[in-house]
C-alpha cells in the first residue's frame, strides 16, 4: 500500500476525490469527496445485475454497490477495471460555485496544429518538409 499509515509515501489523510460536473450550456462545478467511498458504517448491497442483449437476458458483467440512495459504485472488471462512483452532491466536503470556462480563441495561433508545431518544432519541420 502507498499510504504513509502503511509505510508508504503518500498521505491519504489529505487526499480526496475531485469530481467535475458540467452541462450542455457550459456550466461547470467542482466537488471534493473523501476517499472512504465505502466504509463499514455505510450499508451497501452488492450484486451483478443481469443485462439484456439482443432480447436475451444474460449474466451481468459489472459489480454494483447500492446504498440507501441507490447506485453508489460500479466496477467493470472486464473493461480495464473501471470504477464509477456516484456520490450525492450533499455528501461533498466542499463544492465550488458553478462557473463557465472562457471560450478558446478562434485564431489559428491557438489551433491544435499550432500547438503541435510549438511543442515539437523539429519533428514538425521534418514532417512538413514538402509543405509551403
Amino acid at each position: 500500500m502507498v499510504s504513509v499509515a502503511k509505510g508508504g509515501q503518500i498521505d491519504l489523510s489529505h487526499s480526496y476525490y475531485l469530481v467535475l460536473l458540467w452541462n450542455t450550456v457550459g456550466a461547470y462545478q467542482l466537488f471534493q469527496y473523501k476517499l472512504d467511498v465505502v466504509t463499514s458504517a455505510k450499508i451497501v448491497s452488492w450484486d451483478f445485475p443481469r443485462r439484456v442483449l439482443k432480447g436475451k437476458e444474460m449474466e451481468g458483467r459489472r459489480l454494483k454497490g447500492n446504498d440507501a440512495g441507490g447506485a453508489l459504485v460500479e466496477w467493470y472488471g472486464e473493461s480495464g477495471g473501471q470504477l464509477k462512483y456516484y456520490p450525492l452532491a450533499t455528501d461533498a466536503v466542499w463544492a465550488s460555485e458553478p462557473f463557465h470556462l472562457e471560450p478558446l480563441p478562434t485564431d489559428t495561433a491557438h489551433s491544435i496544429l499550432a500547438k503541435v508545431a510549438a511543442y515539437y518544432p523539429g519533428k514538425w519541420k521534418d514532417a512538413n518538409q514538402d509543405q509551403p
